[in-house]
């Protein structure tokens, strides 16, 4: 009888060690977890403000339920590597436990930037124009400020210009309300790009040099190359490459001193497009040969994508029409595998020119 109860004394030792070691386990695999949720939610900050859009989170970085925290995880991760269809599903399921609307806000600004970079514009439409009724709802200044940012980027892409300004200058007034200059340096920089595209070269540069001004007086070095790089654009689409050719070598100095390769890249493949204009396919290719060098090294997918076209480009006007092929035949393959529809379609219409010079030599 003893010995029975020696046994379930053992037995019990064992259990309690085995919980207490479970407990143990439990609590630093949720650290775990929460410290790779907040690493991949820095990387896509990263990656999204590269592109000037903004990320609106509202605590998403400091979830504690497990369920909530293995779902953002994925989801992020999804984002990061392309997977568009992923990441919009997970930040779905997310949705569906946000416990406020604030979070709901975040996770619809998640699910649109997601929509609008895998080219499903009219979904992200539909997703940031739910995130501005909400906040507009619970009077959220900040969830509705990036809302309306990113829905002008969306109606840009869908060539309603008028929309996306009237959105910029609503967002605008939110910034100014807030004396917020960064935001009201980024606004300006993105309605530059909009007058840009209406052909209003006069008022495109007024909204740039503005926002240079705001980011030089607030020192944000990054904003000031982001800020030269469009003038350069600007300047390029007057048809003046050579004045071009300064800005983006400014902006491309500044991307250096701050150790910002995604602002390298750009720069780079602005001052190789401007090359083109000047006729120096030479000096084209060897920038946009960095440029796609930065970008495989930083695992910008898109941009490795757009630098393949721009080299396919030029060996297309050296005569080069097999080199051309080919490298018009890896962005293809890359755009279809981070799902940029529009991008492919650009991509076979190129192949299928190329291939009929090839058939004629």
């Amino acid at each position: 009888m003893g010995s029975f109860w020696v046994i379930i004394g053992i037995i019990a030792a064992v259990t309690g060690i085995l919980s207490f070691l479970w407990l143990i386990w439990s609590i630093l695999r949720k650290k775990k977890d929460r410290k790779e949720l907040k690493e991949v939610i820095r990387e896509v900050i990263q990656e999204e403000k590269a592109k000037g859009t903004p990320v609106y989170l509202n605590g998403l970085p400091e979830v504690t339920k497990p369920r909530k925290v293995g779902l953002l995880r994925e989801a992020f991760r999804a984002k990061l590597e392309y997977r568009h269809a992923e990441a919009i599903a997970k930040f779905k399921e997310c949705y569906k436990l946000a416990s406020n609307d604030s979070e709901r806000c975040a996770l619809l600004n998640l699910i649109g930037l997601s929509q609008y970079t895998s080219g499903a514009t009219r979904e992200a439409e539909q997703s940031f124009l739910t995130m501005i009724r909400i906040a507009e709802r619970i009077s959220l200044k900040e969830a509705l400020s990036d809302a309306l940012i990113n829905i002008g980027l969306v109606y840009m892409r869908l060539g309603k210009l008028q929309e996306s300004l009237d959105f910029y200058r609503k967002a605008l007034e939110i910034a100014k309300g807030k004396s917020n200059s960064k935001t009201q340096a980024l606004i300006l920089g993105n309605m530059g790009l909009v007058y840009q595209a209406l052909r209003n070269f006069q008022l495109a540069l007024k909204s740039h040099s503005s926002a240079l001004k705001i980011n030089e007086e607030i020192g944000n070095l990054r904003g000031q190359a982001s800020d030269l790089g469009n003038i350069g654009l600007v300047r390029y689409y007057q048809g003046e490459p050579q004045e071009a050719l300064k800005f983006h070598q400014r902006a491309l100095s500044i991307a250096n001193q701050i150790r910002d390769s995604q602002l390298e890249a750009d720069n780079l493949n602005n001052i190789g497009n401007a090359w083109k204009a000047l006729g120096d396919s030479k000096k084209a290719l060897g920038h946009y040969q960095r440029a796609l060098e930065i970008d495989e090294k930083i695992g910008n997918k898109e941009g490795q994508a757009n630098q393949l076209t721009n080299i396919g480009v030029v060996y297309l006007d050296l005569g080069q029409f097999k080199e051309a092929l080919s490298y018009y035949q890896r962005a293809r393959e890359i755009f279809v595998k981070i799902g940029t529809k529009d991008k492919v379609e650009i991509c076979e219409g190129n192949i299928a020119r190329v291939k009929k010079k090839l058939e004629k030599q």
